[in-house]
Formats: C-alpha cells, structure tokens, sequence
C-alpha cells in the first residue's frame, strides 16, 4: 500500500477550511472508513505518512461537500496549495524569478515533502521541461487535475507567462507513470 505526507491532506483540510462549514464536513465525513474518519478528524501532521487510499477516500467526497465538479475544485486546491507551498519552500525561486530552478529543486525535495511515486526531471531547457511521476498503484483523476494545477502554478509564481501543462500517459507493467510537459515564457 502507497503512503503520502500529511502535507499533501492539508492541501485539502485548508480547503475545507477556508469554504465549507465544519459541520457540513463532519456530516459528510461518515461517508469516510473509520481509519480515514479518525485521522482526518483527529489530527494530520504535515511530515507523517498516511495510506493513500485515505487521500482518495477525501477526494471522492469532497465534490459531494462543495457542490462543486470536480475538476475545477481540484484545479482549485492545486492552485491554492502551490501558492502555500512555495512561499514556504521555494520561496529563492519566486524572487529570483526562476521557473526551472523550482522544478529542479523540486525533485530534490520531492521525498521530503510527498514521499508519494517517484519524481524525475526527464529534460529540462530554460522555458521547457518534462517531469516523469511514477506510482505504485493508479492514481485517481483527482489527483491527476491537482498535480497539472500544482505545477502550473508553481511556475507561474516564480513569474513564468503563458504556461501550459499537458499530461502524457505511459503506463508501464504494474506502475502507472505520468509525464508532464510544462513549457513557459
């Protein structure tokens, strides 16, 4: 079984947070298995890992809770999250303006912060790159919409134009692998 950092969790609970009363949540969160209901309802570290299946079991109820579709939701919380993100980690390459620079630390810090798959700069100009994610398991369209958003984002923060980010399936054996070309001006 996959495990992901609690950080990633937080990306949604600030959601939550910021646009859906608690009660709501709650009353939701039945829909939820007792290991994810007391997790989430407990508390979430950042640095901990959780079971993966518990983030899916989150994301299938959250369009419920918001009455929103999922893909913009999640595009949403991509969006939102990169912003949280890279103020706090990658905050050099906001000031000095390097879109590149953020991905390529990115992956150097990518066990630290998801610890979820395996990240790799496949190749990597100045305003154009491919970013290989591997998983263990399949990854939920959810997720997909997040990670495109995320990435986006992030680049745009550190004052990329113009971005694009389209995502090329390659599945392989029992892996599923996402490669991302994320082109800028």
């Amino acid at each position: 079984m996959s495990t992901i950092r609690g950080v990633i969790f937080h990306s949604r609970l600030d959601y939550i947070e910021k646009h859906i009363d608690g009660g709501t949540f709650k009353k939701n969160g039945e829909k939820l298995s007792p290991p994810a209901r007391q997790v989430l309802f407990d508390q979430v570290f950042l640095a901990s890992k959780y079971p993966f299946e518990m983030l899916k079991e989150l994301d299938k109820i959250l369009p419920e809770i918001t009455s929103e579709a999922p893909e913009p939701l999640f595009r949403k919380i991509g969006r939102d999250f990169a912003q949280t993100l890279l103020d706090r980690y990658f905050f050099n390459y906001i000031e000095a303006q390097k879109p590149h620079k953020f991905l390529h630390q990115f992956q150097r810090l990518y066990d630290n912060l998801w610890d979820f798959g395996r990240y790799e700069l496949m190749s990597g100009e100045t305003q154009k790159v491919q970013v290989r994610l591997t998983y263990e398991e399949e990854v939920h369209p959810e997720y997909h919409w997040f990670m495109e958003e995320f990435f986006k984002a992030g680049v745009e923060i550190c004052s990329g134009k113009n971005v694009s980010v389209s995502r090329i399936s390659n599945n392989a054996g029992n892996e599923e692998s996402q490669v991302y070309q994320i082109s800028w001006r």
